[in-house]
This record gives C-alpha cells, structure tokens and sequence, in this order.
C-alpha cells in the first residue's frame, strides 16, 4: 500500500545528514529556524511519494521529533496485521516515540496526527482528524476507499470537516417533526390526532408508533387508527396515528420512533387524558369585533390562549419570547368561561380599526385641526358603522378636540359636523354606545360645550351649520335683554326619513334669531322654499330673579340653541320604566332643541319657555319631556316633570317647559310622516294588477299591428282601438307611480289634459 507523505521540506535542502538511517526511501534534513527560541540545528526525516518498505527503527528517530507528516502508515499487506495482539481491547494508550515500537505486534499503523505509530493488536481505529485515537469495540475491516480501517461493527461515514471518518453516532435527520410536539390534556372520548415527519433516507425508513414504549396496533374498536406511511416525492415519509376515542389509560408518552438501517432517531409528545366526571367547561365558540374564537372543553382553573389570526404577519421572537399577539381566558372552578380579554387583537371591521388608530395618537395644538379633518373623513360614512366602538372612539376624539376649540376656532365647525354625521348611525348600534359608556350623551354635551369655549369678547356670536345639527349662540346683556325667539329650519326637504337620511341632496339645518316678545309660527314661516322644524322663544323675564354677575347688570351672558334633527342621540338605557319612555316604548318623534344659559345666574325660567316641534313620525300617546343627563346613573334619560302640552293641530305641536334643557315630544311609533319628495309604496295589488293589464293591452296592440289585414274592421275604427289600448296603457302606468308624487305640479296638468283630449277624441 502506497504511503503519503507531506512533502513540507522539499526545498529545504535535501543532505544525507543521518548516516544511520538504514533505509532507502527516507532523506534526513538539516534546519535551522529563523527565529531565537531554537538556537540549535533540528534535523528532519521526511519519507515521501514512495512505496514504504520497511519502518525505520525508532531508536534512531531524534527525540525531539514532534510530529510524523503523513495520513497513514499502512502495510501493503492486510495479511501482516495481528489481530491476537496481547494489548487490550479498546485501550487508548498514546504511543511515545521515544519508546520504540513494541516488538510483540506484527504490523502498525500511523497515527494520522503525528504523534507516533499505534500498534495494530490495539485494534483502534484511526482517527484522521488529527484530535485524539478513538476506541474501537468491533472487529476492523477495511475502508473501501483505500484509506483506512474501520471497525466491522459501524457505518463509514466522512467527517465533514476534512477526509477523516467518524465513528457510528446517533442518527441525525435534517426534518423530524411531530405535531402535537407539547404537552396535550384532552378529556375522555375526544379525538386526537398525530402527524409524524421525516426525513427519507432509503427503502429502510420505517415510521413506528409506541405508547409508554409499547408498539401500538391498530385497534378492533377504532380506538386507535394508525395510517400507512407516505412517502412524498422521495424526500419525506410520513405518518398519522388517530385516536378517535380517548381512553383514560391513553395518558402517558407518545412517542413516533424512526427506524433506517443506519439507525434510528423519536419523537415524544405527553398527553394527559382527564375523566370527564370533573369539572370543566364547555367548548364554546365566540365571534365579535376581533375575530372568531373556538374555546375548546378546558378543565376547570386552566387558563387557555389562542392566537389573533387576523394578524397577517407571521409571528416573531426575541430572545426566545414568542412576540405573537394572543387573547386569554380563564376557566372558573364552578366550571363558568370567564369574560376573555380580546384586547391583543385587532378589529376585524376596517373604520373600527381605523378609528382605534386615531385614539392612539397624541393630540395637541399642531396637530388637531389636521387630524380633525382626517376624522371627519371618515365620519362621512357614519351611515355604514355597524360597531358601537366605532362610536366610542368617535365621542373620544371629539372630547379631545373640544378642549382646542378655544384656541382653534375652525374645530368647532368640524365638530359639529362630526356630531351630525354621527346620526347617520343605525339606532341599535348608538344605543350599544350609549349603554357602553354613555357616547352619546359625551357628543351632545360637547356640542353644547363649544359656545362656553368660543364666545368671547371679540365674538359676539356663533352660527354653525350641518345637516343634523345646528348650533346659534349669543353674548347677551341682562340689563339689556328684550325677549329672544329662534326657529330651525331646512330648506327643501322637511325630514329626513326613518334612518335619518335625506332623499336626494341633503339639506342643512339653519337658526333665524329675532329679538323682542315675537311668537312665530312653524306654518307661516316667512323664509322661502323653506320649512320650519322647531321654535323657541324665551320669556321677558329670564332675567328677573337673576343674581347679577361679576360685573353687574352690564356683565355679559351667553345664550345658546341647539336643534338636533331626531333623537338618535338621545336613546335611553337601564330601567326607564319609570320615565317618559316608559322602557323605550315612546321615542321622539319630533326634532330636540335645547336652549341653554352661561354666566346668567339662571338655572330655571320663572315663566315657561315656549316651544313649537314639528312631527316627522306619527304616533299615539304623546308627551312632553326632557332629557336629564343625570338619571339612570349618569346615563341620562327622559323626564316628563316640568314640561307640558298646550296643544296639538296636525304635525305641529306646542309646549312649555321651566328648564333649559333639551326638549322634545315623545310618542309610541306607528309609521313615520309621508316626507315630500319621498315615494310611497302602494298596496302589492295595485302593482300586479298593472303589470297583467299592461301585458295584456301590449299583446292586443301587437296582434292588431301584424294582422290588421285578416281583421274586418274599419280604418278608423281600427286606429281608434289602437289609440285608446295605448293611451290606457299609459295612464294605467301613470297612476301606479305618480298618484303619490304631488311636488311636481306642472306634470300633473300635463298628464290630465293629454288624457281630456283622449277621451274627447274617443
């Protein structure tokens, strides 16, 4: 066999500087390093690239000689090596080359690190990454590669870091996944399934399933179903074990063992099976603005989580701590869910989700009008917010803008529009809000808060706009005060309809103030194409028994109005059995105008306060009231004492109240006012009806067009018929949709002189 050496000394200048070296394949060198630390001559023997013959004797080696520079030393004759060699089996004794080679071993090997010649009879294995001598227990055979012996009893296999082979270790596979890898408590009888995945090795991998390390088999009853290995593209091999039905003595260890002829490697997963005589809860599902959650049976006093699965990033870790947004809840010892806190998760609802990122910023005065305008952006569509924290985050904000509108003036027109889109929100959803955290009732008082935080000296008045509410305030003198009436009112459409939305464009509530003790009338309004919708006019003698204010009788006050165009904002929660309500069965069906006083001393009029409302729904059982933010635990709701009816003709009703407050009339529905400009639906008859007779008259009008030859009838009788099916055609679709629809007079005529001069022609 063929020995390699390192030739390192090649050029170092080759002299037969060892005469007792009695061999021919080997070359002494003499050198002398470059540095101090070896200040005499090291001589060098350097057997390369020849056949070894013989092993030089070792007595003849220097003492110094630290390494030998080569892979192996080997016979060319596997028949030279002793396997009876008298050391013993697995010793690990280190040759020294000072102490020679033992005599007693017929063959040798190199010690591929450079420290020595092992003896064979050892029977160790070569260690060739040059690290220590590795033991060897089996019987040695030769590598088939030509470059060393291994032990009988173990797989080759190459070291990666170098040419060297490493001995038999556990085996290591690049994928082996068992799913579930932890802990699992089921209940007795649920069903539980396991997936096993590995690697493919060869036609030896096998996929074996043991319990409390038994072997398991498929079970007569279906308790235990084990499916037949898969192999998926001659890469991965996989398993599944079912248990369908867990029984108690299915606790303990699970463990998925794969086997290959060159080795075999687990898996382990622990499960605890609990009897289902203890107390547990009930697997329930749970959906809500979060997401849907499926809470499995959990033994009671364990705490389960489940991951937010509306997050569409994958889940991250820092520092082994799962960064993953995940909700929680507990199971009670009574065996009762307790509330779960949600709050990791985000909305699944787009404006919930929006809005909740606007309560997180921080407001301040660069900010808040910029943000203001962003908000009313999507306030607009109020129409489609089907979640009550859509209006809790918008009642927030507005509290935070109103703290601004003393220094920003233009907040309070966004607000009050805010407010006003807010309306368009669906009844049911402001009443969660309001039954939440009292939302409504916060976006009325700011709105009533913005003329104490904008009057000012060099503002003697407000007037905002919107198209649900608006908002007149003045500063006013007592000494001076002559009587004040103001009347609400829109131009074009009157109402809105049920949901509290216009039919086509969307008209603007408007005050118009006049000074001095006049009564105005909601039917005689003198504005043009316009129409009333709520009057109030305060008495002479507000100010009376007022308690002068810290400048006298000359000390200004305000005054404020404000309408609202339903009462959407006003919904009542809790036990209002008591009050005008009477639990929700009475609504108002009138606007709610609130008038108010700050800085005047007047907490109450000592004469009535006249108001006229308007009805945009009718009813039965009409009342009264106003709306006290302080019932029902701060809650707010509508109370009857200190208001009263003085009469009622048609849609218009009139009142008087003593308290400044917010005043409407409430009845028991029955179906809302016929609004102008609104199209009433007929009775379902009239429609069928119509559509069969036009069928009819459009089939004989045909007929009579492609066969008049073959009917006997005159010319002019013929065109006679022909004229009259189609003019009652028309009428007949006329009337079905215009009969109701009286705003366009001119068409009208139109139609009843066609159908005169038809008639008279007939």
């Amino acid at each position: 066999m063929k020995a390699k050496f390192t030739d390192d000394a090649k050029n170092s200048g080759k002299a037969d500087c060892c005469s007792e070296l009695l061999t021919n394949t080997c070359i002494c060198i003499e050198e002398r390093p470059k540095g101090a630390s070896y200040p005499e001559v090291r001589r060098k023997v350097v057997c390369s690239k020849q056949e070894l013959q013989d092993v030089p004797q070792s007595s003849l080696l220097p003492n110094r000689t630290g390494h030998l520079a080569q892979k192996a030393i080997l016979f060319r004759d596997d028949e030279k090596l002793n396997d009876e060699a008298e050391s013993p089996r697995g010793s690990q004794r280190r040759w020294d080359p000072a102490e020679g080679i033992p005599e007693e071993t017929g063959s040798c090997r190199g010690d591929p690190r450079g420290n020595g010649i092992l003896p064979s009879g050892s029977q160790r294995r070569l260690d060739l990454r040059g690290d220590g001598i590795l033991p060897s227990g089996s019987q040695r055979r030769r590598d088939p590669r030509g470059d060393g012996i291994l032990s009988s009893g173990s797989q080759r296999r190459r070291d990666p870091r170098g040419d060297g082979i490493l001995p038999n270790g556990p085996l290591e596979l690049p994928i082996l996944q068992l799913i579930p890898s932890l802990r699992q408590v089921v209940f007795q009888g649920d069903r539980l399934p396991f997936l096993c995945t590995a690697t493919y090795l060869d036609n030896s991998t096998r996929v074996l399933w043991y319990h409390n390390n038994m072997l398991v088999q498929p079970q007569e009853d279906g308790a235990a179903i084990t499916v037949e290995s898969l192999i998926h593209d001659c890469s991965l091999i996989s398993s599944e074990l079912i248990l369908s039905n867990i029984y108690l003595l299915a606790s303990g260890e699970w463990e998925c063992v794969i086997t290959t002829s060159r080795g075999k490697v687990s898996r382990k997963v622990d499960i605890v099976v609990i009897d289902t005589s203890a107390t547990y809860c009930q697997a329930e599902q749970v959906t809500n603005n979060r997401g849907e959650f499926r809470w499995p049976r959990t033994l009671a006093g364990i705490t389960v989580y489940q991951p937010c699965l509306q997050y569409p990033y994958p889940s991250s870790s820092v520092n082994g701590v799962s960064l993953e947004k995940r909700t929680s809840r507990k199971c009670q010892r009574s065996g009762q869910w307790e509330e779960a806190d949600y709050s990791e998760c985000l909305y699944t609802n787009d404006y919930t989700r929006v809005l909740y990122t606007f309560i997180l910023m921080p407001i301040n005065s660069s900010n808040a009008l910029t943000l203001a305008h962003q908000l009313l952006a999507y306030t607009v569509e109020a129409a489609n917010f089907c979640d009550m924290m859509d209006v809790i985050y918008v009642a927030q904000m507005i509290e935070k803008f109103i703290s601004f509108t003393a220094e920003i003036h233009d907040l309070s027109d966004l607000v009050v529009e805010m407010a006003s889109n807010m309306m368009l929100v669906d009844e049911h959803v402001l009443w969660m809000a309001q039954q939440d955290s009292a939302a409504c009732s916060r976006i009325v008082r700011s709105v009533e808060h913005i003329a104490v935080l904008t009057l000012a000296s060099d503002s003697q008045a407000i007037t905002k706009v919107s198209t649900n509410i608006a908002v007149e305030a003045f500063l006013v003198k007592p000494a001076g005060y002559m009587g004040l009436s103001c009347t609400a009112f829109q131009r074009e459409h009157p109402f809105p309809n049920r949901e509290g939305q216009v039919h086509g464009t969307r008209p603007q509530l408007s005050f118009r103030c006049n000074t001095g003790n006049l009564t105005g009338s909601l039917r005689n309004f003198p504005v043009k194409n316009s129409i009333a919708l709520a009057s109030v006019q305060l008495p002479l003698s507000l100010f009376s028994q007022s308690a002068p204010g810290p400048g006298g009788n000359s000390s200004s006050c305000r005054l404020q109005f404000v309408v609202f165009r339903n009462g959407k904002l006003f919904p009542s929660t809790g036990n209002s059995s008591n009050l005008a309500d009477q639990s929700r069965q009475r609504s108002p069906s009138t606007p709610v105008i609130f008038t108010g006083t700050d800085g005047c001393g007047v907490s109450e009029a000592r004469d009535p306060i006249l108001v006229s409302l308007r009805h945009w729904q009718t009813g039965e059982d009409q009342v009264a009231a106003h709306w006290n933010f302080e019932l029902l635990n701060g809650y707010g709701g509508w109370q009857v004492a200190g208001c009263h009816i003085t009469h009622t003709k048609a849609n218009i009703t009139s009142m008087w109240c003593h308290t400044f407050s917010n005043m409407a009339v409430l009845k028991i529905r029955n179906q809302p006012v016929p609004t102008p400009g609104a199209i009433q639906a007929l009775h379902p008859i009239i429609y069928s009806c119509t559509v069969v007779l036009l069928i009819c008259l459009f089939i004989a009008i045909i007929t009579y067009i492609l066969k008049h030859n073959t009917i006997r009838v005159s010319r002019k009788n013929w065109h006679m018929l022909l004229n009259l099916w189609f003019h009652i055609s028309m009428t007949c679709a006329v009337f079905t949709g215009g009969i109701n629809r009286t705003e366009y007079g001119l068409i009208c005529q139109v139609v009843s002189a066609d159908w005169s001069c038809t008639e008279r022609w007939v």
